[in-house]
């Protein structure tokens, strides 16, 4: 969202995922989704937790990007906020367990937080747009102790940092820390775009030295096999001089693995948001791709362990989502859970939430029991120890009810806690069930979950995975043995006699609210969302997702797409994740309008311009991106929805004007632009720097009632009555500041 483009990071932030492999058996870092505790089938039944939705009130006031979970159970949240419940935050914030304000966290950074992974010794790694945190220099990365305090010796051995926004992080078994966005170098080196930290946060210069130049754009994700192998997604198509489109492995040194690209084939059609790996090592992928190896792939996929496609996953899933993937969650039975800006699922009502059984199939019991489900996208979600599931977004309302950018999903009646187990595991070598134990002797059988037989018939459903939960002398209920296949303190069986707890799917009758789903692809704010999973697509326009639009002509995914001129500038200004697929000859003047930065635009269609851009220095200014993702929602056509972007540059104490896919204009005077019709009623602006001032939609030369404000503010929106355009009619966007400062500033506006 990760801004998606907040670039996502939002754009994109697209970024946050449980980033380990079950075999973990060193324990030395927790998921960056959370704990997931021990045992089989995790009962999630999609209710609402109603009392942490009373207990987080009136919830944040803008887009949440990153949400990790301490294993005392308080949730770790980061975003692009200023206020949680009427008090004020700065981007950074600890809840309790039940969703109230921990007071004694008090840790403030002065930009959007990206990604959170939480240490196993419960320290909390943050990344974003930051370059302070409690007042004091940092460098788009810093790490908290667990109280919340900084970790000075940390940001001293991190020292000159990273040049610009991280959008991802994982956390290795050795407890290296890697990390991926839009910078292009750390501590004043390369490589570009994606780098690993050592225990201590000195730089590893020896997967530094192997990685090479690096990658030629942006990294929204990265995912961790058992083997320890990397798994990257993002928008860029080269590794060095190697070709690597959207999705690369990397072996343990930071050698490229030449095998997995090879099994790829012709690999993904346009950027990957997403990543996560089941018990198994398959990888599932999400993102803007419609395509994988040549064949039809909604948004989302799944890649064998050696990197060749899932063909039987894709025919399960079929059509797929009808919109982009932001986040990927395999949960502990290795079923999988999806957010995103999607509405459907295989044609189905989905609001931008679903889950996956293992073989691709969809949940129905989860889908019927969601209903509805959310007003606006989904970038981020994190498993608890209990089952229950925390969702951040851009959304406002979960079937009807406020919950403003924060949900938490109950567990099925019936499911039992996971236990304590500990007691067995002080090496957690207790295997004797882990290959999903035909009888699961557990101990603690009384937590047994989904077991088809008694207290003593373990032959759970779902192979028993608690077996793996109590993880030795830690107690932290298998933190790393969620895949009951690494054979970890299988003692813990948990005797599935409460398996039936799928029951609950009888409130499926919600499923009546499906009829107004495709609506939910034009929330509150999911017009100009930024995905939460740390798509700090800060660097600008995210190219490649632009051309997949219908007729091309917007290059924003749209069916009406608006002129690839957008990408003539190149201009990595404006981070716009999808939308930036505005022509990518942009890319070729990218060096005049911001200088180094110009690169974004390399992955538009003439990905070859990007090369002249190298974002490098100038990088910062990416903070104004618009959250590009979102534009991709055109390209579902049930809805007719396009995106439209447009921005101006040199913006100080006066008045311009852009055209639709114009995204550094000067001109003084309006641009009209004919359109086929349809309505303007959402609109979202950013500015690279704060301002005071408008944005308002112009209609054949006349200023409309679509509008929104900057109070010395990066971003504002508009979410109201739309106007209305017939054929023929000309749109156009005016800029106005009154602060005498220069600034950037784009905006995404959709035509539905």
């Amino acid at each position: 969202m990760a801004r998606p483009e907040s670039k996502m990071s939002r754009w994109h932030g697209l970024l946050r995922r449980r980033r380990w492999a079950a075999a973990l058996v060193a324990l030395l870092a927790v998921p960056v989704v959370g704990l997931v505790g021990v045992g089989p089938a995790v009962g999630l039944d999609g209710s609402r937790d109603v009392t942490f939705t009373t207990n987080t009130g009136t919830g944040f006031n803008n887009f949440v990007y990153s949400v990790a979970i301490q294993s005392n159970g308080k949730i770790v949240v980061g975003g692009d906020f200023t206020q949680f419940s009427g008090s004020a935050v700065s981007y950074l914030i600890r809840l309790n367990a039940d969703g109230t304000k921990d007071t004694s966290f008090t840790a403030t950074v002065n930009g959007y937080v990206n990604s959170i992974v939480v240490q196993l010794d419960n320290k909390i790694v943050i990344g974003g747009g930051f370059t302070q945190l409690n007042g004091s220099a940092v460098k788009y990365i810093a790490r908290l102790n667990s109280d919340g305090t900084p970790d000075t010796a940390f940001t001293a051995s991190v020292g000159s940092g990273f040049n610009f926004d991280v959008n991802a992080l994982a956390l290795q078994s050795d407890g290296k820390i890697l990390a991926g966005g839009a910078f292009t170098q750390f501590q004043g080196g390369g490589p570009a775009y994606v780098a690993r930290l050592n225990a201590d946060g000195t730089k590893d210069s020896t997967f530094a030295g192997n990685v090479g130049s690096g990658l030629n754009l942006d990294v929204y994700s990265i995912a961790l096999q058992s083997t320890g192998k990397i798994v990257i997604g993002g928008a860029f198509t080269q590794l060095g001089s190697a070709s690597a489109k959207y999705l690369v492995r990397l072996n343990t040194d930071g050698t490229n693995d030449a095998a997995f690209t090879s099994a790829l084939g012709t690999g993904l059609d346009s950027t990957v948001y997403a990543l996560d790996a089941q018990s198994n090592d398959k990888v599932v992928v999400g993102g803007v791709f419609t395509t994988l190896a040549g064949t039809g792939a909604g948004y989302a996929a799944r890649l064998n362990s050696d990197g060749s496609p899932d063909t039987a996953f894709l025919s399960t899933i079929g059509a797929g989502f009808n919109s982009d993937v932001y986040s990927v969650v395999v949960q502990p039975d290795d079923e999988i859970l999806l957010g995103g800006t999607f509405v459907q699922l295989g044609g189905t009502l989905a609001g931008h939430v679903a889950r996956l059984n293992t073989d691709g199939s969809t949940d129905t019991v989860f889908a019927s029991n969601v209903g509805q489900a959310f007003n606006g996208d989904v970038y981020a979600m994190a498993v608890q120890l209990d089952a229950k599931v925390v969702a951040v977004g851009s959304f406002t309302q979960y079937n009807g009810v406020t919950t403003n950018r924060i949900v938490r999903f109950d567990a099925s009646a019936g499911q039992v806690n996971p236990g304590t187990g500990g007691a067995t595991g002080a090496t957690g070598a207790v295997g004797a069930t882990g290959a999903r134990g035909a009888t699961g002797a557990g101990t603690t059988g009384a937590t047994g979950v989904r077991g088809a037989t008694g207290a003593q018939g373990l032959q759970g459903v779902q192979g028993l995975q608690g077996a793996t939960g109590p993880v030795g002398a830690t107690g932290l209920k298998g933190a790393t043995g969620d895949r009951g296949a690494t054979g970890l303190v299988g003692a813990s069986g948990l005797l599935g006699p409460t398996g039936p707890a799928g029951a609950t799917g009888a409130t499926g009758a919600k499923g009546d609210l499906g009829a107004t789903g495709p609506a939910g692809a034009t929330g509150a704010a999911g017009a100009g969302v930024t995905g939460a999973t740390g798509l700090v697509g800060a660097s600008g326009l995210l190219g490649p997702t632009g051309p997949a639009g219908a007729t091309g002509a917007t290059g924003v995914r749209g069916a009406t797409g608006l002129a690839g001129p957008a990408g003539a500038t190149g201009a990595g200004v404006t981070g716009v994740r999808g939308a930036t697929g505005l022509a990518g000859p942009a890319g070729a003047t990218g060096a005049g309008v911001t200088g180094a930065t110009g690169v974004r635009g390399a992955t538009g269609l003439a990905g070859p311009a990007g090369a002249t851009g190298v974002r490098g220095a100038t990088g910062p200014i990416g903070p104004s991106g618009l959250l590009g993702p979102i534009g991709a929602i055109g390209a579902t056509g049930p809805t007719g929805a396009v995106l439209v972007t447009a921005g101006v540059a040199g913006l100080n104490n006066n008045t311009l004007y852009a055209a639709p896919g114009v995204l550094t204009s000067t001109a003084t005077t309006p641009t009209n632009v004919p359109v086929s019709g349809g309505a303007v009623g959402t609109l979202f602006a950013r500015s690279s720097i704060a301002i005071t001032g408008t944005v308002t939609v112009f209609k054949n030369g006349a200023a409309t009632t679509v509008t929104c404000s900057m109070s010395a503010a990066t971003a504002c929106s508009f979410v109201g009555t739309p106007v209305t355009f017939a054929a023929g009619d000309t749109l156009a966007f005016r800029f106005t500041s009154t602060t005498a400062s220069a600034a950037s500033v784009v905006l995404s506006a959709r035509i539905s």
